[in-house]
């Protein structure tokens, strides 16, 4: 077996929801398709269905925990940028844009749903 040929062609059923839909409506055909061998094409067949589509979902999640992080990591630095200018232009104001800059920040916070597509089953 050719492990870097089975680990990128697991990776991508495990990532993209339209190659895992093609791969579980005929396995043997999209493996042979991705050029794995005869052998690999059997071991990647024998996948649990079901295990494929809860690690994928589990995959999908930590990526959507990643992105929300990241959504919190730019606010607050558009915050700082934004707080920094107002300091140093106009100290007198800096109270009330602190206020309406934290109060937009969390407002963006509550309005961004996590976003996930998952496959119906």
């Amino acid at each position: 077996m050719s492990a870097p040929n089975v680990e990128a062609f697991l990776a991508r059923i495990y990532v993209d929801a339209q190659a895992r839909e093609k791969f579980l409506s005929n396995p043997a055909a999209e493996a042979r398709a991705a050029g794995l061998s005869p052998e690999e094409v059997e071991a990647v067949t024998q996948i649990d269905q079901v295990g494929l589509d809860l690690f994928a979902l589990s995959l999908e999640r930590k990526r959507q925990r990643l992105l929300n992080r990241s959504y919190v990591v730019a606010d607050l630095l558009k915050f700082l940028l934004i707080f920094a200018t107002a300091f140093v232009v106009r100290p007198q104001i800096v109270p009330a844009v602190l206020y309406q800059l934290l109060t937009q920040l969390l407002t963006l916070r509550t309005a961004r749903p996590l976003e996930s597509q998952h496959r119906k089953q």
